[in-house]
């Protein structure tokens, strides 16, 4: 696993092993920087991870006590969006609301759907 650029660097998408990435996650929403996730570009807070790194080593999860929790549906882009630190890991489940979407990326996201689901098949042959 390697963060891809344009993601939004989480525990489940940076290497653990690697010094760029592994201290990345704690580096997202820092306190007092409100409505953005980022107070500095990706690359620089790699060097700053990577300081980390060689100031103490990997980070151990073992003893993690908050956990970043991305920003929700609604929220204007997860770039843009500082998310929340809490106490508890996030769920499974990303929570969607549907209808906190605007009526075109609702119609967006019902096209991508159908288009995942493949053509329909065909009506009338009859079931064997």
């Amino acid at each position: 696993m390697a963060l891809r650029e344009g993601e939004l660097p989480t525990s489940d998408n940076c290497d653990p092993t690697d010094p760029e990435e592994a201290w990345l996650p704690a580096l997202v929403a820092v306190p007092g920087i409100a409505g953005a996730p980022f107070p500095f570009p990706i690359e620089y807070l790699k060097v700053l991870a990577t300081r980390l790194w060689d100031y103490g080593g990997p980070p151990n999860r073992e003893r993690q006590s908050t956990w970043y929790h991305p920003p929700r549906s609604g929220d204007i882009s997860p770039m843009f969006a500082a998310g929340q630190w809490k106490d508890h890991p996030p769920q499974d489940t990303p929570g969607i609301d549907i209808t906190s979407l605007s009526k075109a990326l609702q119609d967006e996201v019902r096209r991508q759907a159908l288009e995942l689901e493949g053509p329909p098949a065909p009506a009338g042959e009859g079931m064997a």
